[in-house]
């Protein structure tokens, strides 16, 4: 067999590229997009391979630089650069297959969740690191069923694993997909399982997509144990991985990343036997040497004469409640005698006869004033009834007066209140007389404006 140079091998791919590839359209998702000096470098990626691009600025004809994630048909040249030993797709054209669609849709799907907090770290629970039981969905006879269940017969193999299967992509993938998460909700939810994994091999966005829908971010958020996602490859990332409780770059490292392995368990065990014994000993050295102490303290060097010095202050003491319990009762005593001083002051038989005592002496006081009230007021009647006794009617009569009673029975002032035949009553010191107006007799100023009156004469 004959031996080339690199340099040959790398004419030869010249030659094979320049007489079977002149112009070529690559379909593939951008990725590692940058622009320098206005050229474009990036690489165009499927589920299985990589290719470096170019395209410069004389090519891109007012295209929009695409977005990392976006799928898009490239059309132009492979080359080949031999010293660097590197092929590449200088791009005439660029097309995005579906305007970015899947991308856009995923980043304001992650987005809304983010604002929702569903993606804060702290809702996320913590996996068990030993499970005892696991539930794995994933599609049944493919690599990534294959990959964690070597994984867990070596990281957890003392646990229980239950395999669910699933769609993973296609029509049908995200309704079966959701059923298998509400089903490990449902068994978490009995206590029969601890953990879900949720995994499945590399492929390209499309084929990832059902891993991107709002119905399987629900359906992670709302089972009842800790979901762990491994979906695709290290580069893939999808909203299961962004709301699972933990998520890993492959099936495998999803069934080993978060739990313990035998080794660390053996080298956990190994730490806590250390400080089990390494407290053990703390302990026993401590109780040794507060053995020591007390093994060194009087009383039990001398018992006799700590006996005799306890007994000596239990004496004291006692002596001291003895004196204190006299003084107490001493005070009390005292506190009664001034209490019972105190109630019989207060005794309603003593109230009463200092009342009575008030009441006698008001009593007294009273008679007295009534008396003085009254003899005074006898005195100022007899000076009243003098008084008037002085200037009253019967006195005037004394002196020879006497006084004319009209028929109205009122006493006459004046004659002109008089007609002849009225009967009059004169009333004198000692009895009255009874008489009749014979005439009526006015003064000289009334003499002519009474003419037919006569006079009134006095039989006194």
């Amino acid at each position: 067999m004959r031996t080339y140079s690199v340099t040959e091998v790398s004419m030869r791919i010249l030659q094979a590229l320049e007489r079977n590839l002149d112009r070529v359209r690559v379909r593939g998702e951008v990725l590692n997009f940058r622009e320098v000096n206005r050229n474009w470098y990036f690489s165009l990626k499927d589920s299985e391979s990589r290719l470096d691009g170019i395209m410069l600025r004389m090519d891109q004809r007012g295209t929009e630089p695409p977005c990392d994630g976006t799928e898009v048909i490239v059309e132009g040249r492979i080359t080949h650069f031999a010293k660097q030993g590197r092929t590449q797709i200088r791009g005439e054209s660029m097309v995005p297959v579906g305007a970015g669609d899947l991308d856009a849709r995923m980043r304001a799907l992650h987005a809304e969740l983010a604002a929702r907090g569903l993606l804060d770290p702290a809702r996320k629970r913590t996996p068990p690191r030993i499970p005892r039981s696991v539930i794995v969905i994933t599609s049944r006879g493919s690599a990534a069923e294959a990959d964690v269940g070597h994984a867990l017969a070596t990281r957890a193999p003392g646990a229980r694993v239950t395999y669910v299967d699933a769609r993973v992509q296609g029509e049908m993938a995200v309704r079966q997909l959701c059923d298998a998460l509400a089903a490990a909700s449902a068994a978490g939810a009995r206590g029969d399982a601890d953990v879900v994994l949720l995994v499945r091999g590399g492929g390209s966005k499309e084929d990832l997509w059902s891993f991107n829908e709002r119905a399987v971010a629900e359906a992670i958020l709302a089972c009842s144990i800790p979901v762990i996602t491994g979906v695709g490859h290290e580069i893939d990332v999808t909203i299961a991985d962004a709301v699972a409780d933990r998520s890993s770059p492959t099936p495998s490292r999803a069934a080993t990343d978060h739990f313990a392995s035998s080794e660390e368990l053996r080298d956990e065990v190994d730490h806590l036997a250390l400080r089990l014994r390494e407290s053990a000993r703390a302990r026993v050295t401590d109780l040794q040497r507060s053995l020591h102490l007390m093994s060194r303290h009087p009383g039990l060097e001398r018992p006799v004469g700590a006996v005799m010095l306890r007994r000596g202050e239990v004496d004291r003491r006692a002596a001291s409640l003895v004196q204190a319990a006299r003084a107490l009762v001493a005070r009390h005593a005292d506190r009664m005698a001034r209490a019972r001083l105190s109630l019989e002051s207060r005794h309603p038989r003593a109230q009463v006869s200092r009342r009575m005592v008030q009441v006698n002496a008001l009593v007294q006081a009273l008679s007295r004033a009534h008396a003085s009230r009254t003899a005074a007021a006898a005195a100022r009647i007899g000076a009243l009834a003098s008084q008037l006794e002085s200037v009253g009617p019967a006195r005037v009569l004394a002196r020879g007066y006497s006084i004319t009673v009209g028929p109205d029975g009122m006493p006459v002032r004046d004659s002109s209140a008089l007609a002849p035949g009225d009967a009059l009553r004169s009333i004198f010191a000692r009895g009255s007389v009874r008489s009749a107006v014979e005439a009526v007799e006015l003064p000289e100023r009334d003499a002519g404006a009474a003419d037919d009156r006569g006079a009134v004469q006095n039989p006194h």
